[in-house]
């Protein structure tokens, strides 16, 4: 979940039930996306005014090469497949700690009775 928005977490028990684990991105998705990628603007991007909807913006027009919203959707499948190899990912991993808990659930690696909301 993106830390900018609002958005209300199921109750903790209901978390550890279905085995979930939810985290919050900050200032957004679209932040994660240009930490892994190792974009230069993202520190000044995290510490402006608006940091999240800078942050989109700068995504979706520089990796997405689109403003408009209806097309990010559309574009985000191959911009997962030609600009975030594994390769990427596997170095990405070790220096951010949103990016490591996500691939360790994806596996499976984290146990569902330590799922928390952050």
């Amino acid at each position: 979940l993106d830390s900018d928005r609002a958005d209300s977490t199921a109750p903790q028990s209901w978390i550890q039930k279905h085995r979930l684990s939810i985290s919050r991105s900050k200032p957004c998705v679209e932040g994660l996306f240009l930490e892994i990628l190792g974009d230069k603007k993202l520190p000044r991007l995290r510490n402006a005014e608006s940091a999240s909807s800078k942050c989109k913006s700068h995504f979706q027009k520089t990796y997405l090469n689109t403003e408009q919203r209806s097309e990010v959707t559309k574009r985000l499948k191959s911009f997962f497949v030609n600009q975030l190899p594994k390769t990427l990912l596997d170095e990405a991993q070790s220096r951010i700690s949103m990016l490591n808990e996500i691939i360790k659930c994806i596996k499976g690696d984290i146990d569902p009775g330590d799922s928390t909301t952050k």
